[in-house]
C-alpha cells in the first residue's frame, strides 16, 4: 500500500507522514515523521507536566519503526526556532535541591524564567516502555548572576506512556476538584444551571 503523506495536528503544530509504502501483512514498518512548529506551551499542557510552563516552537524529523505491538524512536532531534523562548519551572523539587549547593540553587533560580536561544531535545527508545529523552537548553535569566549564561544538559530515561497516563490522571483530579469546588448557591448566566 503507498501513503503519500498524512498530517495531523499536535500541540498548536503538525505531524506529517512522509511517503512510504506499507506492507500490510509486515512484521516491521520503517516510517518517517516531520514535527513543525509544535508549540512548547501547548505540548506542556498534553503531557500535563507540573509546574513548567513553556514558550516557543520545536521541529524535527524522525524515525519511526513499528515492530509488533512496540514503537521505537530512534535518534530523534528536535530544535527550537532561531527566536528562542522561555522556560519556567517553579517546583519543589528545584527549592529542595538548591539547599545542597549555591550553584545548584542559582540554576534552578535560573529556570524559573530561563530565556532559552538554544534548545535541543533528543529522544531515543520505545515510546510504550523505556524511552531516554536528552536536552540541551543555552539561556539565561536575567535576574541570576547578571544574566550570565546557563548552559543545560539533562538526560531522563522513563516509561512515556506511563508518565503520560500519569500526568492525564492528574490533570483529570484537577478537573474534578475543581469541578467539586464550585459553589451551586452562586448566580449564573447559565440558563441550565
Amino acid at each position: 500500500l503507498l501513503i503519500e503523506g498524512a498530517t495531523w495536528p499536535l500541540a498548536g503544530g503538525t505531524i506529517a507522514l512522509q511517503p512510504t509504502e506499507w506492507t500490510i501483512a509486515g512484521r516491521t514498518e520503517e516510517l518517517m515523521i516531520d514535527a513543525t512548529a509544535i508549540e512548547l506551551a501547548e505540548l506542556v499542557d498534553v503531557l500535563s507536566l507540573p509546574d513548567m510552563k513553556a514558550e516557543g516552537t520545536i521541529s524535527g524529523t524522525f524515525p519511526l519503526t513499528l515492530e509488533g505491538g512496540n514503537v521505537w524512536v530512534r535518534n530523534a532531534f528536535f530544535l527550537a526556532d532561531s527566536k528562542g523562548g522561555t522556560l519556567s519551572y517553579t517546583g519543589t523539587a528545584a527549592a529542595q535541591a538548591g539547599l545542597a549547593d549555591d550553584r545548584v540553587d542559582a540554576a534552578f533560580t535560573a529556570l524559573r524564567n530561563l530565556k532559552f536561544k538554544v534548545l535541543e531535545v533528543g529522544v531515543d527508545g520505545n515510546l510504550i516502555d523505556d524511552i531516554t529523552v536528552s536536552a540541551r537548553l543555552l539561556g539565561h535569566n536575567p535576574e541570576v548572576y547578571g544574566g550570565a549564561e546557563f548552559d543545560f544538559r539533562i538526560s531522563v530515561e522513563s516509561k512515556l506512556a506511563q508518565l503520560i497516563r500519569s500526568g492525564q490522571r492528574l490533570a483529570a483530579a484537577r478537573w474534578i476538584a475543581d469541578a467539586v469546588a464550585v459553589d451551586p448557591d452562586a448566580e449564573t448566566d447559565d440558563p441550565f444551571n
